[in-house]
């Protein structure tokens, strides 16, 4: 079990609007880092704490990761290597502390905190390009705004959701001009800012952009000797609008990759695939409607919704790399065929998982639990099921009508495997704008 040392004396940390509150108690955990519990208010989520741990002449700032149960905030120390025990201090201002502390050598999912859960590490990396407000990658620059919307629903929606797990952040981007706007927001462990190769269309950009972010955070395991018991891959525009709850994922069977249920949205006549929801239909464009059924995406049996990614430390390592099997998996599969319908990273992450043997699973619905910062005005309302849960398109098609030939009736509970709002009505809040096709 950790050594809890109680502090009698105020500790202070700055949230860039003055002091706040007394640190409570302190127990360290060698594989999980130290963790101290401070009062509800103490300092906001992402702020720097003013405190160093000072140990061999090792010096790492303190950063608030989130807020447990309970409104206790978790702040995380590095601490020195396992082998190297003797007496430490906790320098907060003019406040030093000295610590002795035992040497714990058992992995952090066997150490438990006081509130009964697991200390477990995760670490978020984060790729591509940070993505804007207006419209697709290729049409409109990258802006410091999308962080502005995207950082503070992660951190409410993921590393605050998730209090079981110390959270440490990776980030690999594209776009080099935003590098200090990334540090800051962020406050990553590792950052690499790089100009695009030249030459990488956007499968193989993101396929890049996806290993290079994965190798980040394997070389920061292999420098402090340890893995990280679970890793979130995820884009850097993403929009959380719920929790996403992680807990279940961590300590299971190697050999599993999660990612999100791939739903879309059909017309309620099923006349039309894939629709335009908007308050007021354009009557010109026969995807734009007015509500619609969710089910699962024409393509969700042989390709992944690939905004995020999660599993174990070596399962993501193995993953990561899926970018530089495309070229061979073009040459087993083909394009335009089933397997491999269009040059997108759809189908590419799902052959090279299955080619891996990684087994698939999913969590969180798109579209509903999450979206892109450019759709931000979008927002979704699940409604009452409408008798239309088992029915499936008969082959795909891309096209701009998105019709669909025929609709087979599947068997009872195949399409809310890939989407559980399958059948649900789908509609837009009052103030809904700027959607785009589901």
């Amino acid at each position: 079990r950790a050594r809890v040392l109680r502090i009698p004396r105020a500790l202070w940390c700055h949230n860039g609007h003055g002091v706040a509150a007394a640190v409570l108690k302190v127990f360290f955990v060698w594989s999980a880092g130290l963790l101290l519990q401070l009062a509800e208010g103490a300092c906001g989520v992402g702020s720097v704490v003013l405190a160093q741990l000072d140990a061999s002449s090792i010096r790492h700032e303190a950063l608030v990761l989130h807020r447990g149960e309970g409104g206790d905030v978790a702040i995380r120390l590095l601490n020195k290597r396992p082998t190297e025990t003797e007496g430490q201090s906790i320098n907060f201002g003019d406040a030093t502390f000295a610590l002795r502390l035992n040497n714990f050598s058992v992995a952090p999912t066997k150490l438990w905190s006081l509130e009964g859960r697991p200390c477990a590490r995760a670490a978020l990396c984060l790729f591509g390009l940070v993505g804007n407000l207006q419209g697709k990658a290729g049409e409109f620059p990258s802006e410091r705004r999308a962080l502005g919307v995207a950082v503070p629903a992660f951190q409410e929606h993921v590393l605050r959701a998730n209090p079981e797990f110390a959270w440490d952040v990776f980030a690999h981007t594209w776009d080099e001009h935003l590098a200090e706007d990334i540090r800051s927001f962020w406050r990553p462990r590792t950052l690499e800012a790089l100009q695009r190769p030249r030459g990488l269309d956007g499968v193989r950009s993101f396929g890049e952009a996806v290993r290079r972010a994965a190798a980040l955070k394997r070389e920061f395991e292999v420098r402090e000797g340890f893995r990280y018991d679970l890793v979130l891959l995820a884009r850097h525009d993403l929009l959380f609008r719920r929790p996403l709850r992680l807990a279940p994922l961590c300590g299971g069977p190697s050999g599993r990759l999660w990612t999100a249920h791939w739903c879309s949205i059909h017309a309620e006549d099923l006349s039309v695939r894939e629709v335009i929801l908007n308050r007021t239909p354009d009557v010109w464009d026969v995807r734009s409607k007015g509500s619609g059924v969710f089910a699962p995406s024409q393509f969700a049996p042989f390709g992944l919704h690939d905004f995020w990614f999660a599993g174990s430390s070596a399962d993501i390592d193995r993953f990561s790399t899926w970018g530089q099997a495309v070229e061979s998996l073009r040459a087993k599969h083909g394009l335009s065929t089933e397997s491999l319908p269009v040059h997108v990273g759809h189908f590419y992450t799902y052959l090279h998982a299955k080619a891996l043997g990684l087994e698939l699973s999913f969590i969180g619905i798109s579209y509903v639990d999450f979206t892109l910062v450019r759709y931000r005005d979008c927002n979704l309302m699940v409604g009452e099921d409408v008798g239309l849960a088992d029915y499936f398109c008969s082959h795909w098609e891309v096209s701009i009508p998105r019709q669909c030939d025929a609709w087979l009736r599947t068997a009872p509970g195949w399409t809310s495997h890939f989407c559980p709002l399958a059948g649900r009505r789908a509609l837009l809040s009052a103030r809904s704008v700027g959607c785009g096709r589901f």
